[in-house]
């Protein structure tokens, strides 16, 4: 081993008498490897050349890196020192060449020291033991910026408040890029315990940022002030006045709302209305709810809804009822008989339900209402009357109702135009099997008469509606002609004709 005094070998054992030995190349101090020969002669001896290697390892050095080396952040590196030991003989650091590196990076933290390019020659291998090298914030105001970052960023380096912090989160944009946080995301910052305080103000509140449950809050509530002060705590209700029947789509509501915050700042915040119980045709105030969006800073954990308040302003009544037809001719055997349609007279609602009033008490007995149609739904025939008068209400949709009265005429036949069949057929095969006027029946003592060729009367009745079966006194009269006389003592008109009565 290398100790800096000069090697050599040496036969080992006794010569005889009369040999010598002499060496050559047999001489290393540092090193490496060399061949050393050696020679044995005599006068009575055969000369024999011996050779071997000489061989000098390196020496072990200790290198130990000085502790507490650092730079503050944005200053050059220092010279990395060390302290050695293990030297030979006459050698010191003279021999030492190189110098230590560390691993890369310029941000505030620990950095290892490495050997680097450090040699003590080829006469000595190194033990090398490292150490860490800190490179210091240099931050006077301690905000976690150093005051280098602050004079780039335009900030006051004595100031613990004023620093770049684009997202508003309290954190330093500094600090969230050492941390790996996005410093434009106001929901991205170092929480190592969750509790939505980030570690960076944690840190300066004095509460441990390992532990969920130790956060400042001042009121006790189990909300951050942190949180709470960057939280929607009020929402100002919005109002909305709209005409009745006013269409869903046409409302139109703001899209955005003012929210109070815990700090009492007032900030306009994108709203979402739920407005499916929206009745455009009911008056009055209604509340309805809507979901607000938050961004940025501002969060909303205690779910505080926006209100609208919508205003459905009262319907004016209707103006008029009016109805297309209001008289009718009766057709005798329908049981409903349309006579017209009401409409209603109203600028802003074109739906209404109709309907008789105090129908039991009025001519309203005789009439009905489908819809919009007005009918004669009576059975009784009513001889002599022609006038009718009905009273009838219209409801909008709001509730509000008008009453109007109608003159319904009932118009009739004449007697000389009522159509008289001139056949009938009474065969029981249950077509044309009777024979009479019905239409009569809607003017006072009508009277219809029959009477044979000889003139007897087969047939008479004072109640129209009541039809001729073809016999007299429970006879079948025969095929033949026969008189028919009818008559009106109301109009006191008089008609004859004939009629034909066929059997098979």
């Amino acid at each position: 081993m290398y100790d800096g005094l000069a090697k050599s070998l040496a036969i080992e054992g006794t010569l005889p008498s009369g040999a010598s030995v002499s060496y050559s190349n047999n001489s290393r101090t540092d090193v490496g490897t060399q061949e050393v020969t050696a020679t044995i002669s005599g006068s009575n001896f055969t000369t024999l050349v011996l050779t071997a290697d000489l061989t000098l390892t390196p020496k072990a050095l200790q290198v130990v890196v000085d502790s507490n080396q650092s730079k503050v952040w944005g200053e050059a590196d220092p010279v990395l020192t060390y302290s050695a030991s293990g030297f030979a003989v006459g050698d010191g650091l003279e021999l030492m060449s190189g110098e230590l590196s560390r691993t890369p990076g310029e941000e505030v933290g620990i950095y290892t020291i490495e050997m680097g390019n450090l040699s003590a020659g080829v006469n000595y291998t190194i033990a090398f033991t490292g150490a860490n090298f800190e490179i210091i914030s240099g931050d006077s105001d301690e905000d976690g910026v150093p005051d280098v970052v602050e004079s780039e960023d335009g900030t006051d380096p004595n100031d613990p408040g004023d620093y770049r912090d684009t997202d508003e989160d309290d954190v330093p944009d500094y600090v969230e890029e050492a941390n790996g946080t996005n410093p434009a995301d106001a929901q991205d910052y170092a929480d190592e315990d969750g509790d939505q305080v980030p570690d960076y103000v944690e840190e300066k509140e004095g509460t441990n940022p390992t532990d969920p449950n130790d956060f400042v809050d001042g009121d006790g509530d189990g909300l951050p002030d942190y949180i709470f002060e960057r939280s929607v705590v009020e929402v100002v209700s919005q109002t909305l006045q709209v005409a009745w029947d006013t269409p869903i789509n046409q409302l139109n509501p703001s899209s955005e709302v003012v929210a109070i915050t815990g700090l009492g700042e007032f900030v306009n915040v994108p709203v979402s209305w739920n407005l499916a119980d929206y009745s455009p045709t009911v008056s009055g105030v209604t509340s309805f709810r809507g979901q607000i969006t938050t961004s940025g800073v501002l969060r909303n954990p205690l779910g505080i809804q926006a209100e609208l308040l919508i205003e459905v302003l009262p319907k004016a009544a209707p103006q008029d009822i009016m109805l297309s037809e209001d008289q009718f001719t009766p057709v005798a055997g329908q049981s409903a008989q349309q006579i017209g349609f009401f409409t209603t007279l109203d600028p802003i609602d074109n739906v209404h339900t109709y309907q008789l009033v105090n129908a039991a008490q009025n001519d309203g007995q005789y009439f009905s209402i489908q819809g919009d149609g007005l009918y004669w739904s009576s059975q009784e025939s009513l001889p002599g009357r022609t006038s009718f008068t009905i009273q009838i209400s219209s409801t909008d949709r709001a509730g509000n109702m008008i009453e109007r009265t109608f003159v319904i005429t009932r118009t009739r036949i004449p007697v000389d135009e009522i159509e008289v069949f001139n056949t009938f057929t009474p065969n029981g095969d249950g077509s044309n099997d009777t024979w009479g006027v019905p239409d009569l029946q809607y003017f006072q003592g009508g009277r219809v008469q029959v009477f044979d060729r000889s003139g007897r009367r087969i047939f008479y009745t004072e109640s129209p509606e009541v039809r001729w079966d073809g016999t007299f006194e429970g006879q079948e009269m025969p095929s033949g002609s026969y008189v028919w006389i009818l008559e009106s003592r109301e109009t006191g008109e008089v008609r004859r004709g004939v009629l034909t009565l066929l059997r098979q």
